[in-house]
């Protein structure tokens, strides 16, 4: 999991108060999408789980406030995927 100084100042100050603002957020999971892109173009749902649960272990103020915690995190990389023409929905 990387540091969050490479998500940028914004998310990373945004991280350390809790905060996080749409614009961190796009960082966070853009990073986190290069990341997974580098090991594999087609991830499974254990990989997601497995990312998503280190970055919330890691930054627990990122964590969902109700159930696993992950969640909006994981769905939101995978739109990325989608996005970027990696993913086909």
């Amino acid at each position: 999991m990387p540091d969050k100084e490479k998500f940028g100042y914004s998310a990373s100050v945004a991280i350390d108060d809790g905060h996080l603002t749409s614009a961190a957020k796009r960082k966070i999971v853009t990073l986190l999408r290069a990341l997974i892109v580098q090991h594999t173009l087609y991830p499974s749902s254990e990989q997601y789980v497995a990312v998503c649960t280190k970055l919330v272990q890691k930054y627990p103020k990122l964590r969902d406030p109700i159930g696993s915690g992950i969640v909006s995190i994981a769905s939101q990389i995978v739109t990325e995927l989608v996005i970027s023409g990696i993913l086909f929905s």
